[in-house]
């Protein structure tokens, strides 16, 4: 009876160890996917990451010139110093928006009131309109070039001004400022199926592959902060919190929007005072695991379905 019992016991602990050697052997195929996949994910994210925001410098920079240098052109130094009017200058400045490939250039004087517009022939002319309030026109007043992102007062379009001041023997004669359409940056980005979003010192979004996060914020904004960004910079833009859960750990910041978890890598873009995010979707690591779980499951089992036929006829 005893022999009787040890001889079922050995099947016993024989398959007893053969599960557990299959479930840790899955384990392990589990946690060394999983590792990898992110690894790679990483290392992708943090060489898009860089790719944008490099392509967004470009961009920017191509456009720095051009207030520089029409600062200096006699016909808006004659505006300026009322020897013309607006007509002279307006059509000069819509040539030359054209050649540039920018949807606005216009001129601030002293004041900061529009006196010359590449738009003057479009009913959204905004010659007469004053933007003494935009941060770009303060910069330009203290004799420095300024930068802003902002939705349009008047054509109600977003885009990055960059103003440079118009000065003569040292006096303060105004400003020429060229708006930059970053509309076509987003384009792509949303082409690419990628998730990259742009958000400004207050944490604000304003540039992003995804529509609907755009003009959110991604932390919620003081009542006070909120209306004045609304008066200044974005208008009635709602500027809503995103609904965002985050979780830092050694593998970084992992964040969840929509029901989707993201690795978040982000980096400051110099001279902007933004932040570029690139954000990956983690549920392809999942679906990794299960596949190499399942693989090797099935491998496991063939194999040990062989060993078990050839020692049956052996038997």
């Amino acid at each position: 009876m005893s022999s009787f019992r040890h001889s079922l016991q050995r099947p016993l602990v024989a398959i007893i160890l053969t599960v557990f050697i299959l479930i840790l052997l899955v384990w392990r195929v589990a946690v060394f996917t999983e590792n990898r996949r992110f690894d790679e994910i990483q290392t992708i994210g943090n060489a898009r990451l860089n790719l944008y925001a490099s392509s967004l410098h470009e961009k920017l920079a191509k456009y720095h010139h051009i207030p520089y240098m029409l600062a200096r052109d006699a016909r808006i130094h004659a505006l300026l110093q009322k020897k013309s009017n607006s007509r002279s200058v307006s059509p000069h400045l819509e040539d030359f928006a054209k050649a540039a490939g920018t949807p606005l250039l216009f001129v601030l004087n002293s004041a900061g009131i529009t006196v010359a517009s590449s738009n003057w022939r479009t009913d959204k002319d905004i010659v007469g309109s004053d933007l003494s309030f935009r941060p770009y026109f303060i910069d330009a007043t203290n004799g420095k070039s300024g930068g802003y992102y902002a939705v349009g007062r008047y054509t109600r379009q977003p885009g990055f001004f960059i103003s440079y001041p118009v000065l003569h023997v040292g006096e303060f004669l105004g400003a020429v400022v060229v708006k930059v359409d970053l509309e076509e940056v987003q384009t792509t980005w949303m082409e690419s199926g990628e998730s990259v979003i742009v958000s400004d010192a207050y944490g604000v979004v304003f540039l992003s592959s995804s529509p609907e996060w755009k003009f959110k914020s991604l932390r919620p904004l003081p009542k006070h902060t909120a209306s004045r960004l609304r008066e200044i910079q974005y208008l009635e833009r709602p500027l809503s919190s995103l609904k965002i859960t985050r979780t830092s750990g050694d593998r970084g910041e992992i964040i969840q929007i929509d029901g989707n978890r993201f690795l978040e890598q982000s980096m400051q873009l110099r001279g902007y005072g933004w932040r570029i995010h690139y954000l990956s979707n983690l549920s392809g690591i999942q679906k990794s695991v299960h596949l190499a779980m399942t693989i090797t499951t099935v491998a496991a089992l063939v194999l040990l379905l062989l060993f078990l036929l050839m020692r049956e006829r052996k038997l």
